[in-house]
């Protein structure tokens, strides 16, 4: 079997076993085009690449790409491995027992302060109230979702109209990985601007999606990131922003606040701790503010 053909093969199990999103499958097959390209060029086969080939590729990419693109390639090529492993493709992986230096991504994530946030709120509603109507509408609750709710705007938009529970003030999605979990919507006038867009959205033929696109489908996320890109500069904001910041500016401020991380965790559908605690990094306020109200001291 060629490379193609494993590639291939990987990726229908990806998309049917693991039930990988097509975002998730489209930067697996990417990766493992680049791969293939590197691999015509050593003219090697599946079978004869090994350890020091693993080295040689990773260390290619270390000098091209930042250490976390570098990291996602050479996860995407083991995960590949792993598969032709299992089915006896390849008698070993050529990942077992070593150790590729690729660094440590030291980033960490961005986020807003509480001012900005309300600065694109107010500046959505009032566009709202100068032209009001359903797709001003639909944008304040994009906007006021995004920013309540921690939600990742693949899950914004995928909200199906059926799993929104208005009663209970809650939404069921579908998360990354397939996972499915309840949000809550906590802000009052979050809930009373999607009750009102709620009545509006079921009124017409809307084909089940809370957010309808132009098509059969929802709503894209390159329409949501343009929204926020267009708000962030109409509120004065010179610093780059997308949908993702929304969700690391909440974990910032339920930090800050004390919120039990396993809580965050939970908001925000994370499926291991230790994904949340990067959020612990970024909070020195907060760990200033807590020992100064909470330490005892000397009392002089």
């Amino acid at each position: 079997m060629d490379f193609p053909d494993c590639i291939q093969c990987f990726l229908t199990y990806c998309r049917m076993e693991k039930k990988l999103s097509p975002k998730t499958s489209h930067a697996y097959a990417s990766d493992l085009k680049q791969f293939v390209r590197y691999v015509a060029l050593e003219k090697k086969t599946v079978t004869g690449l090994g350890k020091q080939d693993m080295v040689a590729y990773a260390t290619e990419l270390s000098h091209t790409y930042k250490a976390s693109s570098a990291k996602r390639k050479i996860a995407t090529l083991k995960a590949l491995y792993g598969y032709l492993e299992r089915e006896e493709v390849v008698v070993e992986s050529p990942f077992r027992r070593i150790r590729l230096g690729l660094g440590r991504v030291r980033s960490l994530p961005r986020s807003l302060p509480y001012a900005a946030i309300l600065a694109m709120v107010r500046a959505c509603a009032d566009e709202h109230t100068r032209r009001p109507g359903r797709t001003t509408l639909r944008n304040l609750v994009l906007l006021l979702l995004l920013s309540t709710t921690g939600m990742r705007v693949s899950e914004v938009c995928g909200i199906r109209l059926e799993n929104v529970d208005l009663v209970g003030r809650r939404i069921r999605i579908v998360g990354k990985g397939s996972r499915e979990r309840s949000v809550p919507v906590y802000d009052e006038s979050t809930a009373q601007v999607l009750a009102d867009y709620l009545r509006l959205e079921r009124s017409g033929a809307c084909r089940g999606h809370l957010f309808p696109g132009q098509g059969p489908g929802a709503l894209s996320d390159q329409t949501v990131r343009a929204l926020v890109k267009r708000l962030a500069r109409e509120a004065g904001i010179t610093a780059p922003v997308t949908p993702h910041v929304f969700r690391h500016s909440i974990a910032t401020y339920l930090l800050e606040l004390g919120v039990d991380i396993r809580n965050i965790q939970a908001l925000l559908g994370h499926s291991s701790i230790s994904v949340t605690e990067i959020y612990t990094k970024v909070t020195p306020e907060a760990h200033y503010r807590v020992l100064n109200e909470k330490f005892p001291g000397v009392r002089l």
